[in-house]
């Protein structure tokens, strides 16, 4: 499936607008993987990648770079981008990025499992010597 580029619709926009700088912040220890992760919903293409990684690796360039470019491909990805962007997020645990743009974001359950034991059940009986 082809990625579709125009821009994001005027709200998911200016969302990530107005919390560019904190995004940029929040994502810049590994832009490459969430960058990755947009590949696999199929919002970025091969020259995306590689636009990020060039940012990445640049002399002058940093990992803030890297993520600073990420966001400005994505402001141009299309009306798609958005929803698989807040995917992106939540598999690579940006959860602070995540709930910046989403406040009212529930994690999957995949997140919030627990044992399938009681709670609180006896380790067995024993004697103190």
């Amino acid at each position: 499936m082809p990625c579709v580029k125009g821009r994001l619709p005027d709200e998911q926009y200016n969302k990530i607008q107005s919390n560019y700088t904190e995004l940029v912040a929040d994502i810049k220890y590994d832009p490459m993987g969430l960058a990755r992760s947009l590949f696999k919903y199929h919002v970025f293409d091969d020259d995306d990648l590689e636009k990020i990684k060039r940012e990445e690796r640049h002399d002058e360039g940093c990992k803030s770079d890297a993520a600073a470019k990420l966001l400005d491909i994505l402001l141009n990805c299309g009306s798609l981008a958005y929803d698989n962007f807040i995917k992106a997020l939540d598999d690579n645990k940006y959860y602070n990025a995540l709930f910046r743009l989403e406040p009212g974001f529930k994690r999957g359950d995949k997140d919030s499992k627990t044992s399938n034991g009681p709670f609180n059940t006896p380790l067995g009986r024993g004697t103190v010597s």
